[in-house]
């Protein structure tokens, strides 16, 4: 059965994700133009830019697939499908994010975009699928 209330978090973070697309390459500039943010972000051992990407997708992934739960009560049955259902939500809607930032002055789409946003999605899901072993039943010891 279909909860609207459980689809919620993911709509919102989806706004999220899509308002902070929209910002304006210089919109980012300014923020760099801090030098305690350069010096942080000039000190990272990767690009932020990715890790930023990663994290959306984390959390993005984490909120859909906790609505599958809330949502089927046959989940757990399904839980292979409801993951790479949910997998296939969130790199679709990578895709549509990274068409949406080409019309953005200053913003294009890019191929590492989209693969921090899948692999940030999958890591969700494999944390969501981690979570669910550690707390299930199944490997409660009893005695």
């Amino acid at each position: 059965m279909f909860k609207i209330r459980s689809w919620i978090p993911a709509a919102i973070w989806a706004i999220v994700i899509f308002a902070l697309s929209a910002i304006p390459q210089n919109g980012y500039s300014r923020l760099y133009s801090i030098s305690w943010v350069k010096a942080i972000l000039e000190a990272l051992p990767f690009q932020p830019d990715k890790a930023i990407h990663f994290l959306l997708y984390f959390f993005l992934s984490l909120f859909i697939v906790s609505w599958f739960r809330q949502s089927y009560p046959h989940f757990y049955r399904n839980l292979l499908k409801y993951a790479f259902l949910t997998w296939i939500i969130s790199v679709t809607y990578g895709i549509t994010d990274e068409f949406h930032q080409f019309f953005v002055p200053g913003r294009d789409m890019e191929l590492f975009d989209l693969l921090a946003d899948g692999t940030g999605a999958f890591a969700g899901i494999v944390l969501f699928y981690l979570g669910h072993l550690v707390y299930s039943k199944k490997f409660v010891n009893v005695r």
